[in-house]
């Protein structure tokens, strides 16, 4: 049985890059991606403000240069 995760390969790719992320609501962040250090299952956003979020929260990821 294969044990279900928030880790996300394509994510991980782009751990430490600057990124710009929409949300499922609409919300689009820009920042550092980084891993929660709280949360191991989940990521957080680096920028003008704090933001965690799991991977099924997000609809669309550009990488930023």
């Amino acid at each position: 049985m294969r044990k279900y995760t928030h880790e996300s390969p394509e994510l991980n790719a782009l751990l430490g890059k600057q990124v710009r992320l929409t949300f499922f609501d609409g919300d689009v962040v820009s920042g550092i991606l980084e891993k929660d250090e709280w949360h191991k299952s989940c990521y957080h956003i680096r920028g003008a403000r704090r933001v965690t979020f799991y991977k099924s929260h997000i609809t669309k990821i550009e990488k930023i240069n």
